[in-house]
């Protein structure tokens, strides 16, 4: 038998692998340096078996209760597999750090320092650092296509009807809605501009309404009480978005499919009509899904969770059988490419009656209640009373944790309503069977197994960055308090550093250095690879177009092709979205660069020979530069609308279909005398335009980029500026170090008792982050 020790630490992105007590060599698969557990552990039981040749293996696993599950459940899959026959997989669970305890030592840690001896640890801009690093966003996009209930879900995770959901009224804006614990709801509406057009102290489902039916309006933002999350925990944010055959503006559908896209990480709930799922779902959203799941290993499957939904409605189910209709939903979603689905059953409408209708009444009683009320408590006790409608047994996850709430959930249920609150007991009995715990269990799991770790991290990196800048400035004034002969060196190096900080060349020279900064060249090599990839797709969409078709076939054919080249538009759109990221990325990382650079040079002039201490003015101030995400650019790529160019032709011709992109396309009756034309001559001539658009779009996205570039070179050449001041500052604080002849030891002594208690705090942040 081989022993693996695993042991995973998900705040450093560190793992450490033996077998049988011997590190995995650096040729080895299991070599995961750098990379998520949920990146490469689906392929765990194959590589032991590639690479250790055995039959029996114990796997010991050293880390969170969540990422052993993941270990668990893959080792479990194996077992069930045929390429595993005859091979034994044991595991065993050695207990790490949970986020929990993390987070307890980070609120103690960040008191300890703002009570400390430090002035500088204690400002607006360290608080600031510290609730950015803990105040992160993470949004989950609720995806759905016509009557699948996403707004009667959205309510029921919410506890009360907010989101219009009659078909009337169905969703036509982007609706973000942020926790924030305060029980009333208030919002702001933008129009498409993102200028504010409206706002609601107290926001209803009335205002909801007129707000969602107003074409001026295309997004709401809302702050509010969602309550399975603490908002301190996880300043969640549930966005709706509109279906993408409902949208009155295409940045909606932009939206929708930006967050489905595989370089995006937040979580999305894609909700199905159980009773009639292959009807509405839209193809592309499935398809982008798929390939987005097939990246990135285990976490891009975690994070889409498919709900479906309306299993309240038995009469309409398929044989009248919960089983077959999810069994049906797997498979439906495997064909469009997606294995291995996370599928949870709801029954929305179910919850959202037991949280909001039936929120303050007695349901023990039915007597007390008024008809419709009657029928909804029968509902409920149907779910309860017959096995078949108990929801969260059919959840196709195998997250031991997940399965773990849930029994525990049930039990506390059955408890309450058996001995103290019948009324109370069979409301939570409910709420489980309907199926919105587990998605609400399941979501809560996401953000600790990722958002979480990830947050913990930053926090202790905001924290390390700042003592780090302190603890060398501290210590450096130090040795210049202890070091009285050679305080003439120290005066004079200063004075080089001074010097070349108000250099005027010097400044200058390095911002010339910043405006070379380019990448051009291969950033125009990358979009042209994606401008090739659409005209490919282009170019097979054609070999389509055989055969002849009519002047009625025709006025089809052309709202098929102009769908068609929408879509490959926004495609391409998003495409270059993300190598534009990659390039401002690039060129940020490289300015930072540069100013290090520039700060090495302040001390060129000075040698080393006889020098005790050597300043480093880049160690006094790192905890003081901000990612480019703190900069907040507000730049955003130009949205363009697609095939709706006019081309102010007056003498149109339905055999010119060139010349239909033009508005009045569909008023003028005028095509009457050749009957037929060549299918492909049409698809041909109709996508001229559409290549120069193209092509278009690849020179704005060049043009966009140079634009990001120069606004990024020019936050941060004020952001030096503030810098240089801010290293001008501890310079002159040195300075007086060497002016103070009386006291010195008091002043040594006052020195080393900070620096001490800066050692003290560093230990405690850098053990955070052990597992």
């Amino acid at each position: 038998m081989k022993t693996i020790y695993i042991k995973y630490n998900p705040y450093k992105v560190e793992t450490e692998i033996r077998i049988d007590d011997e590190l995995v060599k650096e040729n080895s698969q299991l070599n995961v340096k750098g990379k998520r557990l949920q990146e490469w552990v689906e392929d765990l039981p194959r590589i032991l078996v590639e690479e250790c040749n055995d039959d029996e293996y114990k796997i010991i696993f050293h880390g969170t209760v969540l990422d052993f599950d993941d270990v668990q459940e893959v080792l479990e899959e194996a077992k069930l597999k045929e390429d595993f026959n005859g091979i034994i997989f044991e595991y065993e669970h050695q207990k790490g750090q949970e986020v929990e305890d993390k987070e307890l030592k980070i609120k103690k840690i960040f008191e300890e320092i703002q009570q400390g001896p430090f002035e500088e640890l204690k400002g607006e801009d360290v608080k600031k650092a510290f609730e950015q690093a803990q105040n992160q966003d993470f949004p989950i996009n609720v995806v759905a296509t016509m009557s699948a209930g996403k707004s009667t879900l959205i309510n029921a995770l919410l506890g009360k009807k907010l989101m219009p959901s009659s078909q009337e009224a169905c969703t036509a804006t982007i609706s973000e809605i942020q926790d924030n614990d305060e029980e009333i709801f208030e919002a702001q509406a933008f129009d498409k501009n993102g200028n504010l057009y409206a706002t609601s102290n107290n926001l209803d489902l009335e205002t909801m309404k007129e707000w969602n039916s107003n074409e001026k309006i295309s997004k709401i933002e809302i702050k509010g009480n969602i309550p399975f999350l603490d908002a301190d925990d996880t300043r969640l944010i549930l966005m709706d978005t509109p279906g993408p055959n409902n949208s009155r503006d295409k940045a909606h559908q932009e939206t929708t499919m930006r967050a489905l896209s595989e370089s995006s990480k937040t979580l999305v709930l894609y909700i199905l009509n159980g009773t009639q799922f292959a009807i509405n779902d839209d193809n592309d959203l499935l398809n982008r899904i798929a390939e987005s799941m097939k990246v990135g290993g285990k976490q891009s499957k975690d994070r889409f969770i498919f709900v479906v939904n309306k299993l309240d409605s038995f009469e309409e189910l398929e044989d009248e059988n919960i089983e077959s209709t999810l069994n049906n939903v797997r498979k439906y979603l495997e064909d469009k490419g997606i294995e291995n689905p996370n599928v949870y059953p709801a029954s929305a409408k179910v919850a959202l009656d037991i949280r909001e209708v039936l929120k303050d009444k007695r349901i023990d009683n039915q007597n007390s209640l008024k008809p419709r009320d009657r029928k909804k408590v029968a509902t409920i006790e149907m779910m309860i009373d017959e096995e078949e409608l108990h929801l969260e047994k059919y959840t196709l996850s195998s997250s031991n944790s997940l399965r773990k709430k849930i029994e525990n959930e049930l039990e506390n249920a059955q408890y309450i309503r058996e001995n103290e609150d019948e009324s109370e007991g069979m409301k939570q009995l409910g709420l489980i069977h309907s199926g919105i715990i587990p998605i609400e269990e399941a979501i809560k799991i996401y953000t600790e197994k990722y958002s979480k770790t990830l947050k913990i991290k930053n926090i202790v990196d905001t924290f390390q960055k700042k003592l780090e800048s302190q603890a060398y400035f501290t210590k450096l004034a130090e040795e210049i308090a202890k070091n009285k002969e050679k305080r003439n060196e120290f005066i004079d190096k200063i004075g080089i550093i001074k010097k070349n900080l108000s250099d005027g060349d010097n400044v200058k020279n390095f911002k010339n250095k910043i405006d070379k900064i380019s990448y051009d060249k291969e950033l125009k090599e990358a979009t042209l690879s994606v401008l090739y990839d659409v005209q490919d797709k282009m170019q097979n969409y054609l070999k389509t177009a055989k055969g002849n078709i009519d002047k009625k076939e025709a006025y089809d054919y052309y709202n098929m092709l102009k769908i068609f080249a929408e879509k490959m538009q926004l495609e391409m759109k998003l495409n270059l979205e993300g190598l534009l990221n990659q390039y401002i990325n690039k060129s940020a990382n490289a300015i930072l660069d540069e100013y290090k650079q520039r700060l090495n040079t302040l001390t060129s002039e000075i040698g080393t020979d006889n020098i005790i201490i050597d300043i480093n003015p880049f160690a006094m101030i790192e905890g003081e530069i901000p990612s480019l995400e703190k900069l907040n650019l507000k730049e955003k790529i130009r949205k363009e609308k697609i095939g709706e160019k006019e081309h102010g032709n007056k003498d149109k011709r339905w055999w010119k279909p060139w010349t239909w992109l033009d508005d009045e396309y569909y008023v003028e009756d005028i095509y009457k005398d050749v009957p037929y034309y060549d299918k492909l001559d049409f698809a041909a001539k109709f996508f001229v335009p559409f290549r120069k658009n193209l092509i278009s779009n690849q020179q704005e996205a060049l043009d966009y980029a140079k634009k990001s570039s120069n606004n990024v070179k020019n936050a941060y050449k004020e952001v030096f500026n503030e810098l240089d001041c801010i290293i001008k500052k501890k310079i002159r604080q040195l300075e007086v170090c060497t002016e103070q002849q009386n006291n010195t030891e008091k002043i040594i002594e006052n020195l080393k008792r900070k620096n001490e208690w800066l050692k003290n705090v560093s230990k405690k942040v850098n053990k955070i982050l052990d597992v």
